[in-house]
Parts: structure tokens; C-alpha cells; sequence
């Protein structure tokens, strides 16, 4: 399948780099320095069947987006130039890359000047995935065609990942359905990190690993003021575990996503009525 005109010139603005090491790390270490870049170093995880999927900003020489499946115990990785589209007219460019850790998943901060791929990083949007009509996604993988069901914050629905003839070139582009949005840029309606809600320009040496709210910044724009809690609340945090816990004292509801919220209600007091 050849590439359409256009696309061509979009590939050369990204640095794909030595070619892909199949089923390990071996190219993705060797292009870094671990002792400089806050990158994971990670391993091949292996008898690991997840099934995460995370996009990535990536403002580097280039700016452009970096889909990655998990698969296999890594995370196949595709270079977006242009980044994904709503519109199923639009079909994306995305050049296969190295295969990247899974720690790599939740990555955000700034890769140093000097280093490979140096500049910054966010979550642009993450979720799960998976073939629909129960394709296993590695089989479909190495026949050269993916159908994904996206379940993200930003991407949901049926999209393509197919091969060209190119064995690094691969096509991406949304399937109609309830979520396809032709005329609509989610990129520029959604420039922010799902993780820390900042926008790729706003992050710091000090971002990676950290959540940062929006909320004060909110605060400034609308111009309302900031007050402080009197008595510090701990709120309750989610706790990764391998297995769902069992027994009478657990009690279990569907998970929304949205904002946590902490506010204190003062009520003002009476003024005094004058004596008569």
C-alpha cells in the first residue's frame, strides 16, 4: 500500500533511528544514557499479556505524538508526526520505532538537550485496547494489520494500524462510528496531559513522576480567589494490587473519571443584632 503524497515529507521529521530490535530493548538502551535522561531503563517483561495502550506528546526537533501499544512484554511504539485524527478521511502517517519499556507507559518530563529524542514529553492520552471480535492484537501485529478498540480519555472506538509496503511505514486513521468527529482538531482542543493536566510546553525537569493540578491556574484565569483548608484532609487513593480483594468487608462500584475535589463550607456568622 503506498504512501499518500504528502505523508512522505512528514516522515522525515521524525528520527526513527537503527532499526527495530524484536522483542527486546537492546536499540531502545543503546540510545541512551541513562546516567542523563530520566527515561526508564526498564526491561522486557516477560509472560506480560497487558493490554495498555499511551499516546505521547513529544515536543523534540520535531513536534509529534508516539502511540504505544503493550505487547509482548514492551511497548510497540509508532512516531506520529502529525498525531492522531478524529476524521476518518484523515489518514496519519506513523512511522514504526524501537519498542520501548512498559515503565516508559506513565512518562512525562524533559529529556536533556544532547540526548536522544531531547525535549518534552507528556500523556496526551492513555487507556486499554483491543481487537474486536477477540484478535489476538499480537497475531494481528506481525500480519501487518490491527483493528483497535480504543478505550481512552481522549481516543475511543475503532481505528486502523496498517503496514505499507515500507516495513517502517504504517498507516493510522479513526473506523466511522459514534466517536468519529470529522472537522473536529482534538489535538488543539486537548492539548493537556491526562496525567498532570499540563500542556507539553509547561513541563519542567521537576514534572516526570509528579501530578500536578490544574486547578489553581484555573483559579487565576476566572479570577477567583485561593483559599486554604483549616484542617488538612487526606483524601483516599487508588492502590495498584494484582488480584481484587475478596471478602464481606469490600464492597466495589464503577470507576468515573473526573476531578478530585477538596473544599471547606464556612458559614459566615450572624451579625449581631443592635440593642434596642
Amino acid at each position: 500500500m503506498p504512501v499518500p503524497r504528502g505523508l512522505d515529507i512528514a516522515r522525515r521529521g521524525v528520527d526513527s533511528g537503527t532499526p527495530m530490535a524484536e522483542d527486546n530493548l537492546e536499540a531502545y538502551r543503546q540510545k541512551r544514557d541513562f546516567e542523563k535522561t530520566p527515561e526508564p531503563a526498564g526491561q522486557r517483561e516477560a509472560g506480560s499479556a497487558g493490554n495498555r495502550f499511551v499516546v505521547q506528546k513529544h515536543a523534540a526537533r520535531r513536534l509529534h505524538y508516539d502511540l504505544r501499544l503493550e505487547m509482548e512484554g514492551v511497548l510497540r511504539s509508532w512516531a506520529v508526526p502529525r498525531g492522531p485524527s478524529l476524521d476518518p478521511e484523515e489518514k496519519r502517517l506513523a512511522v514504526h520505532v524501537e519498542d520501548h519499556p512498559l515503565d516508559y507507559i506513565d512518562f512525562e518530563g524533559v529529556i536533556p538537550e544532547g540526548e536522544y529524542g531531547a525535549g518534552r514529553v507528556i500523556v496526551w492520552d492513555h487507556g486499554t485496547y483491543e481487537c474486536p471480535g477477540g484478535k489476538n492484537p499480537v497475531a494481528e501485529y506481525h500480519k501487518g494489520g490491527l483493528h483497535l478498540q480504543l478505550h481512552g480519555q481522549k481516543l475511543r472506538g475503532t481505528w486502523l494500524l496498517v503496514r505499507t509496503r515500507d516495513e517502517k511505514d504504517w498507516l493510522l486513521f479513526k473506523k466511522q462510528d459514534e466517536f468519529a468527529e470529522g472537522g473536529r482538531d482534538i489535538l488543539e482542543d486537548r492539548p493537556e496531559s491526562v496525567l498532570s493536566g499540563l500542556r507539553v510546553e509547561e513541563v519542567t525537569g521537576e514534572t516526570s513522576g509528579t501530578w500536578h493540578s490544574r486547578v489553581h491556574r484555573l483559579l487565576e484565569e476566572m479570577h477567583l480567589p485561593r483559599a486554604e483548608i483549616t484542617e488538612p484532609v487526606r483524601p483516599m487513593l487508588a492502590t495498584l494490587v494484582s488480584e481484587v480483594p475478596r471478602g464481606p468487608r469490600w464492597v466495589f462500584q464503577l470507576k468515573y473519571d473526573g476531578i478530585r475535589v477538596l473544599a471547606e463550607k464556612k458559614t459566615a456568622k450572624p451579625a449581631s443584632t443592635p440593642a434596642t
